[in-house]
């Protein structure tokens, strides 16, 4: 049986795959289980880098604001 919830937060954004790949081997260093999203819109492609999958937003927005302590800039996201 799978299981989504609705929430997840994301990272970042890259242009390239190797540049977002670099980016999810140190979040993997660093403890986290990342995921990737890749597409492309007209002529741009992008790579945006996930954590997560929440059942509720409060419960993403909790895991945020302990992940902008560390530096980063998450945003919760709706799949």
């Amino acid at each position: 049986m799978v299981v989504r919830f609705p929430f997840s937060i994301r990272l970042a954004a890259f242009k390239d795959v190797k540049t977002s790949g670099k980016f999810m081997g140190q979040l993997k260093k660093d403890g986290y289980s990342p995921s990737r999203l890749g597409g492309t819109l007209g002529d741009k492609t992008g790579h945006a880098v996930y954590l997560g999958a929440f059942e509720t937003k409060g419960g993403a927005e909790n895991a945020v604001t302990a992940l902008a302590k560390s530096g980063l800039t998450p945003v919760v996201a709706v799949p």
